[in-house]
């Protein structure tokens, strides 16, 4: 796992009858771990938004290969999480038997060993409902990814529509919106037909385009292009 360190966890964090001392430093070294895994925990969370609306604004469809890895790392970080909490509040419960109060069992810098767990289980409670909407997100992305028109013809751009280029032959001319608002954008891609074949045209429909009073035509092979109506001229990027 990246980030953390591989660990035997029955060799260095198993409680074992007559040899673990249930001192500080015993829990001082399981919930440091959790501490750990728990920031990378966080890492996860904040690399999961940034592909994942990275991937929505380029119209990536599968995302699996590049999230899926992340969210299987956060499943096991809480599964090894949880298996360190069980042993530790099953020593809790033993102390407690034998009537030691598990709040007065103190970690180095102060608060209590109940205190911290009961602190990570809400933690944890967090980061679960974080992995599932990341799961959940997802098979939302795969079932629906990010859908282009396929422009064959003469084609009305619309504002906020993705187009891509995927005639068979033919000189297809799409034609910008006449009264876009101010921030209207529009997004075309080659379908792999530019010099195969069909050519293409932007018409400007009385608008300019990047301040020119010209038509654009789009010949280069593997375009991706952005439009963008700043209130007086179309700009690209």
């Amino acid at each position: 796992m990246s980030g953390v360190p591989n660990i035997d966890f029955d060799a260095e964090y198993r409680f074992k009858d007559g040899l673990t001392p249930l001192s500080a430093d015993t829990f001082n070294k399981r919930l440091l771990s959790i501490h750990t895994r728990l920031k990378r925990m966080e890492q996860i969370t904040f690399t999961f938004e940034g592909i994942s609306t990275e991937l929505a604004n380029l119209g990536i469809a599968r995302v699996n290969s590049i999230v899926q890895p992340l969210v299987d790392e956060a499943a096991d970080n809480l599964a090894e999480i949880g298996n360190i909490l069980i042993e530790a509040q099953a020593k809790l419960a033993e102390l407690q038997a034998e009537g030691i109060t598990a709040g007065n069992v103190t970690l180095e810098g102060g608060g209590s060993v109940q205190a911290a767990i009961d602190e990570i289980v809400d933690d944890i409670a967090a980061l679960v409902a974080d992995v599932a909407a990341a799961e959940a997100a997802i098979a939302a992305i795969n079932t629906d990814p990010v859908r282009y028109v396929a422009v064959t013809a003469n084609t009305n751009l619309v504002a906020g529509q993705q187009y891509r280029l995927s005639a068979a032959s033919g000189s297809i001319t799409l034609t910008l919106p006449a009264s876009p608002a101010v921030g209207a954008t529009i997004r075309i891609i080659d379908g792999g037909t530019i010099g195969a074949g069909p050519t293409y045209t932007v018409a400007r429909n009385g608008r300019t385009i990047m301040a020119l009073d010209e038509d654009m035509v789009l010949d280069r092979t593997g375009l991706d292009i952005e439009t963008w109506f700043d209130g007086t001229t179309w700009r690209l990027f």
